[in-house]
């Protein structure tokens, strides 16, 4: 071996004891510190199971015993069997098996047999059991130290007391108002099918799903208004109770008992039909008290009466007027390919949208085609497409047009009207505009029925004059601008 070969042979060897070395150093110190903190994390954890695993809960609190099951899902997650059976508030209980599923303690305290009590668990303040497949750990909650607002904590079997956020107590020191799901109704708006109301004891509107479209079915057919129909079933689902004033209505007694809370009477009844064909059927009351105040109750059949902070009656007895379709005029904006504005004493104007490139077809833009052909002002003409089709109308004039209506309304002889075309030329829809009263226009669709009037102030600014349609020329910099210049 050459020296250059013996010098390469021992820097070789040193490369191979340094790897050596910071292996040994990652794997042996780094590695093991890891470790270290990993079993300080674990022995400082005060749980030994994870939140989700978590199907029960018993609370011992307040002198109160209470049994909570994780047997759905999303909010309706958990039930309390006892010390009734109901509901339970998922983000409260969630909230309390988090915190000590993830809770860590601040110090670990020796206890010797009889010094329990010094520590407040000894009689302990609460309990708190939870069971993970058939495991079954409990916890008893002690006092707070004075010193710096930690809870005294001890996890059945171990032989020391933890010390622990006193945040913890916010979580044990519960009553069966602040655990129990406090919803009037719990299904989702999409589960409904179907909407029955009556108020005053008498039947006012059924709104029914048909395919994707809600349809007023009573007291006539006609489509309904989608916002509002969610707005109503949004107004059932955000109901909460202040209170519970009953669980039940005692059966035998039970016409005495419903006076009491108005419910023998309801001021309206609301009847959801779900899309498995189950029914929800809720009562609203309204009560005067002594003082002049008023008490405002709600009951799901069968259920509890829950006292409300508002009218749940107000939710639900709307008016079928309000509850059907106002649109003026259904169209497809991108349908329309021509549009013909006509007006009396003016020449008629017509828009038409065409190709901006043979090569490629999705490239449009809009032209004025008479009176005379001008590039027209796009952004304005697709301003003029949505304010036509987003028109609701204001109020109903009429469910039947007559000409003496019409004449009456100024729609005949047709003073202004707006034709909208597609491409093969068929009418997408025309819009007859007929004279305002007071603060309300008349419109009418051709071939519809129904005479709608329009607040008078959503057509200020809808115009017949050619000039604004007509896209402006570009203004040349340095151009002359008057006479003399």
């Amino acid at each position: 071996m050459t020296t250059v070969q013996r010098r390469l042979a021992s820097l070789g060897g040193a490369l191979v004891l340094l790897g050596g070395l910071a292996a040994y150093a990652y794997f042996g110190t780094y590695q093991g510190q890891k470790k270290d903190a990993e079993k300080k994390e674990t022995e400082e954890k005060i749980a030994d199971f994870k939140a989700a695993d978590v199907k029960l809960v018993r609370l011992v609190s307040k002198g109160s015993q209470f049994e909570m099951v994780a047997s759905g899902e999303g909010d309706n997650k958990w039930t309390i069997t006892k010390p009734v059976n109901t509901g339970g508030e998922k983000m409260t209980i969630d909230g309390l098996v988090n915190a000590f599923a993830d809770m860590k303690r601040k110090r670990a305290i020796d206890v010797k047999p009889g010094e329990l009590r010094n520590f407040g668990l000894e009689p302990p303040v609460a309990t708190v059991t939870f069971k993970v497949g058939d495991k079954e750990t409990q916890f008893l909650v002690g006092k707070k130290n004075a010193f710096d607002d930690s809870i005294y904590l001890m996890k059945e079997g171990e032989p020391k007391v933890a010390m622990v956020p006193g945040t913890l107590t916010a979580q044990t020191d519960r009553d069966l108002f602040q655990l129990r799901d406090k919803r009037l109704v719990t299904f989702e708006e999409k589960d409904v099918s179907k909407v029955e109301v009556e108020a005053g004891g008498k039947p006012s509107y059924t709104l029914e799903k048909k395919a994707d479209e809600w349809m007023l079915t009573r007291p006539s057919e006609t489509k309904a208004d989608k916002p509002q129909v969610t707005m109503l079933l949004s107004g059932l689902r955000n109901l909460r109770a202040k209170s519970f004033a009953a669980e039940t209505i005692d059966a035998k007694d039970g016409a005495k008992d419903a006076a009491k809370y108005g419910l023998d009477k309801p001021a309206a009844v609301a009847t959801v039909t779900l899309t498995s064909n189950a029914k929800v059927r809720v009562a609203f009351a309204t009560t005067k008290a002594a003082a002049g105040s008023e008490a405002h109750y709600a009951r799901v059949e069968n259920g509890p009466v829950l006292e409300l902070t508002e009218s749940g009656a107000k939710k639900v007895d709307m008016k079928p007027v309000d509850l059907r379709d106002r649109t003026v005029i259904a169209f497809d904006r991108e349908q329309v390919k021509k549009i013909k504005l006509s007006a009396t004493g003016k020449d008629f104007i017509l828009l038409e949208k065409k190709k901006k490139d043979d090569k490629d077809s999705s490239a449009e833009s809009w032209e004025v085609a008479a009176p005379e052909q001008k590039p027209a002002a796009d952004a304005k003409v697709t301003n003029l497409l949505y304010k036509l089709s987003t028109l609701k109308a204001k109020s109903i004039l009429a469910e039947k047009v007559t000409p003496e209506l019409k004449t009456k309304h100024g729609l005949e002889p047709v003073k202004q009207q707006i034709t909208l075309y597609k491409a093969d030329g068929s009418e997408a829809g025309t819009i007859i505009i007929g004279a305002t009263t007071g603060e309300e226009t008349a419109v009418l669709v051709a071939g519809h029925d129904r005479l709608d009037a329009l607040d008078k102030a959503v057509l200020a600014d809808l115009s017949f004059e050619l000039k604004d349609y007509v896209k402006e020329e570009p203004k040349v910099a340095g151009a002359p601008t008057g006479a003399g210049q």
